[in-house]
């Protein structure tokens, strides 16, 4: 499922040249990627990793202990699947793309279930959103470019514009999808209920809590990452979003700390003391997270209806 994803993406990448409606998020001007053969390695490890995970899996049906050449494999696979990603090029859709196959590996090797396929459903997702908002964007172009082309200097969108009303679905709509990737594959307020073979296909029995909580953030990276990429899309203030999702964060926060209970059963004080701590620990994690998906994003390449339109004239 994940690489069938990743050569559509591909596919859509490479054959949408001359379409404006596509030309935001699939540009033929951007560089080059530094590897070629880019896609078919990541398809590799994403395969490689799923083989690894059968391997292991078998092991500790058998009560075997893994190998320690299994361990450096599944090391080495998560480790470089994650680096490629920057050698992808810099066009919004392909470089999305090499970071979801990036990191794909890396989650398959920690899942032992139905979190590969809310990994891949979640990136559906998140891709319609990035249509979404094209839509929007596209729309809104084709209005003004109709209306005039006597004054193109009118027309031009400009490098970045402050933030408007309607631009707050987009801090929403993050926090839903930052929750949903936080919830989406457990109850993480239960730690106690993980599973031990996710972690012990690379190391038994330490770091295991570190390993878990990575798992956790990768779905948030994905999240983060194509955030990131609508907020250039729209050319909007990173840092402006990002304070609204501070804003937001915070009405959740109080939200739950009305609804913490003090009486009840050991599991309502549990979770209702567990949601308010996560939500207010959210704010801090986003903001860490923002840190390092900068990596991945900084350089993203975003095309324009209107330059197309300039050339052409």
């Amino acid at each position: 499922m994940i690489i069938m994803i990743g050569a559509a993406g591909r596919y859509l990448d490479q054959h949408t040249e001359g379409n404006k409606f596509w030309l935001n998020i699939c540009n033929s001007d951007t560089k080059k990627p530094k590897f070629p053969m880019l896609l078919q390695l990541q398809a590799l490890l994403v395969g490689l990793s799923s083989m690894m995970v059968s391997i292991s899996t078998s092991h500790r049906t058998q009560s075997q202990e893994l190998h320690v050449w299994h361990q450096i494999i599944n090391w080495s696979i998560a480790g470089f699947s994650m680096v490629l990603p920057l050698l992808s090029a810099n066009g919004l859709l392909s470089r999305l793309m090499s970071i979801f196959l990036g990191f794909a590996p890396t989650f398959l090797i920690l899942s032992i279930g139905y979190e590969a396929v809310f990994y891949g459903a979640f990136a559906l997702v998140l891709m319609d959103w990035i249509i979404f908002e094209n839509t929007l964007i596209y729309s809104s172009k084709v209005k003004r470019l109709s209306s005039s082309f006597n004054n193109m200097e009118d027309n031009a969108m400009v490098d970045g514009r402050y933030l408007q009303l309607s631009d707050v679905r987009i801090p929403l709509t993050f926090l839903v999808l930052f929750n949903v990737a936080f919830f989406g594959t457990g109850n993480f307020a239960s730690i106690a209920s993980f599973e031990i073979s996710s972690v012990y296909r690379f190391i038994t029995p330490f770091l295991m809590a570190a390993l878990l909580i990575f798992k956790l953030f990768i779905p948030f990276l994905l999240v983060i990452c194509v955030f990131s990429a609508i907020t250039k899309l729209n050319r909007l203030p990173r840092l402006g979003c990002y304070f609204l999702v501070i804003l937001f964060s915070d009405v959740m926060t109080m939200h739950f700390f009305v609804l913490v209970q003090n009486t009840g059963s050991r599991m309502e004080i549990g979770n209702s003391i567990s949601h308010f701590g996560i939500v207010s620990a959210q704010v801090v994690f986003v903001l860490l997270l923002f840190a390092l998906t900068n990596i991945y994003t900084k350089d993203i390449y975003i095309g324009s209806v209107e330059r197309s339109s300039r050339k052409a004239m």
